[in-house]
């Protein structure tokens, strides 16, 4: 099975972000970052406000605590609803930064990609490369992409725009995943 593509730097965006969200490190430091956050954004509030409502300013009430509190909270919804969608608007810029200027060959370009009993050849413009089948840990298929992951964070890019049908790009994947072998980690 050979397949013919182009990877585009968007692409190649997205694979980076799918990449980075199945990391378990950068989950869970999303996940803090997410949610202790805004907490601490609120208490420090609330702690100003108490300290403010003493007899440095304010008149001592319960007041000023919440009044500040409650305008701590609308960032820190903000803050849980956007910051997800953030970070990967952060980690797109600097991963297109990171390929301007640069001779990408591996990563953006034109690629011929063939699957067959020996393993995954690809071909660039500068490079050939062989894969054998013991090294693919796993095949992902996003909406943008297939990949097939030879590591943590290095695989095949295959868009979606290379298949011609859905049933070409289920037919590359049932021929992958046929092929690998399975893991210790695969469910």
């Amino acid at each position: 099975m050979e397949i013919e593509t182009y990877v585009t730097e968007d692409e190649y965006v997205d694979y980076v972000i799918h990449t980075v969200s199945r990391n378990p490190v950068y989950t869970r430091s999303i996940w803090i970052r997410r949610f202790v956050v805004p907490v601490l954004f609120v208490l420090i509030a609330a702690l100003v406000g108490v300290l403010a409502g003493g007899p440095w300013g304010l008149p001592g009430s319960v007041a000023s605590p919440v009044i500040l509190m409650g305008l701590a909270v609308l960032p820190s919804i903000a803050w849980l609803l956007f910051y997800p969608q953030w970070m990967n608007q952060l980690l797109a810029r600097n991963t297109r930064g990171s390929l301007q200027g640069a001779r990408n060959y591996l990563t953006v370009g034109h690629f011929v990609i063939r699957l067959d009993e020996d393993g995954v050849h690809t071909r660039g413009v500068h490079h050939q490369t062989h894969i054998d089948w013991a090294a693919v840990q796993s095949v992902d298929c996003t909406d943008r992409g297939v990949y097939l992951f030879v590591g943590r964070s290095q695989a095949v890019i295959i868009p979606r725009a290379a298949f011609s049908s859905d049933e070409q790009a289920r037919a590359f994947i049932v021929f992958a995943e046929a092929r690998r072998p399975r893991h210790v980690t695969d469910k």
